[in-house]
């Protein structure tokens, strides 16, 4: 692994309304030609989550702000009092749907301004990214779900998409834990297809992950509905990984890319169902297990990042009730290590819980992004990162990769290394297109980590 010269610089800086308790970034493209600018989506309210047990009255209104690459503002916009600030209720996704070369804004809308709950009201809105403006409302799918089902059940929302021979198909759709519903939409708005998977099937549940990956190479991209492979030509379910004896929900559903054996692999930690093993789990292209550790308990961090010999994965796992012992500290006993490939144990010696990968420099391998500093795999201390971390991945028309920090008062800084050049191994994995289709996703639940598997 090369010597880190890492010389981290802030690209931009941009205050915004204060306080910034919960915060989600995405890339948009604005123009014919590739022109980008920043969707930031915050609110003085912390994230509400509908489950009975952490929901609460918002303190604050959730708020979006496009912001050019260069830290400029184009323009703000106040949902107001009709839309819950938190993940699942308002998921958001830049899509070119009618193939104009601009991504328009997919987002929940509210009709009822007063009542944030009435999800019957609810919207599919389009929004002009350019202007902010709303140019298309069409009713959002399911909006009966809570008088069906359990408030936490009801409003978990999401909107992806994908390709089918290069045609966009646009996603939405409901639930995670109980009924589940997908409905895919071809560029007329007309419903291309429907897929209802009802509580008592077998198999997994959703996550909070939605990586769209073209996983058998044919040209029609496919989801992870948790650990269910979705094609979206017609909504067909290809694979539902251990459907005959695991009926949870995972938290982080990774598709790994193997580049020597051009297929892919699929690293998962999980939540639900905690007596059944395995807990974290790696499987190959035909949704076979290769391996799998930990025989009960609830999982809930993971990630996969390119920090192994000659490039080499290596898969992140922690419980829930694991202590962080903080970035760059020595791990915790429960804070796993493994080699995607062989599933042995990797030999970590210090916390990267709670971190982003990140390849700052261009070199190949990831760096970590999290509790206010930029790390190596090692533990070197890169530079100061205050606040934050919102966005780890390319945003910037700069080599390597960047990241975007928040701070309580308002304030949002893009950052980048100086000295970074990229390597054929950091170009070749900026231009695949899982990594170019899943930086669109991070405003859709949490979707900012699927990059790291290229």
């Amino acid at each position: 692994m090369p010597e880190n010269r890492v010389r981290l610089a802030v690209a931009f800086e941009r205050a915004l309304s204060a306080p910034i308790k919960q915060c989600r970034a995405v890339t948009v493209q604005t123009a014919l030609g590739g022109e980008e600018a920043l969707l930031v989506v915050y609110s003085g309210s912390p994230n509400i989550d509908p489950w009975y047990k952490y929901m609460f009255l918002p303190t604050d209104t959730l708020k979006l702000a496009m912001i050019t690459v260069t830290g400029e503002l184009l323009w703000q916009r106040d949902l107001g009092s009709g839309i819950v600030p938190g993940i699942w209720f308002f998921p958001f996704f830049p899509f070119d749907l009618d193939g104009d070369g601009v991504e328009e804004i997919w987002m929940i809308g509210n009709t009822d301004s007063i009542h944030p709950l009435n999800s019957s009201a609810y919207v599919l809105e389009r929004v002009d990214p350019r202007t902010g403006e709303i140019t298309g409302q069409w009713p959002w799918p399911n909006g009966d779900m809570p008088a069906r089902t359990t408030m936490s059940h009801a409003y978990r929302c999401f909107i992806f998409g994908g390709y089918v021979h290069h045609e966009p198909v646009l996603v939405t759709a409901q639930g995670t834990y109980g009924d589940m519903h997908l409905q895919g939409w071809s560029a007329d708005m007309s419903r291309r297809w429907l897929l209802d998977i009802p509580k008592e099937a077998p198999g997994a549940r959703g996550s909070h992950m939605t990586a769209i990956v073209d996983w058998n190479h044919d040209g029609i991209d496919e989801v992870m509905w948790g650990e269910r492979c979705v094609e979206l030509d017609g909504g067909r379910e290809l694979f539902c990984l251990d459907e005959d004896t695991y009926r949870g929900h995972s938290d982080i559903v990774q598709p790994v890319y193997d580049w020597k054996n051009n297929a892919w692999r699929l690293y998962t930690v999980r939540e639900g169902d905690t007596k059944v093993a395995p807990r974290v789990c790696c499987y190959n292209a035909r949704g076979e297990r290769i391996w799998g550790h930990q025989k009960e308990g609830h999982f809930h961090s993971g990630w996969v990042a390119r920090m192994g010999e000659d490039y080499g994965f290596v898969a992140m796992a922690a419980p829930q009730w694991v202590k962080n012992p903080g970035v760059g500290a020595p791990r915790d006993k429960e804070e796993y290590y493994y080699d995607l490939v062989t599933g042995r144990e990797y030999p970590q010696e210090i916390s990267l819980l709670g971190s982003y990968p990140v390849d700052i420099d261009g070199d190949g391998y990831h760096e970590f992004a999290g509790g206010g500093k930029l790390i190596t795999g090692r533990g070197e201390v890169l530079g100061a990162l205050p606040g934050r971390v919102v966005l780890a991945g390319r945003f910037l028309p700069a080599p390597g990769e960047h990241v975007l920090t928040v701070e309580q008062d308002g304030l949002l800084r893009a950052y980048r290394d100086e000295a970074a050049e990229d390597t054929d191994q950091a170009l070749a994995r900026y231009n695949h297109p899982f990594y170019r289709a899943n930086r669109r996703l991070t405003g859709c639940g949490y979707n900012h980590r699927n990059i790291s598997g290229v």
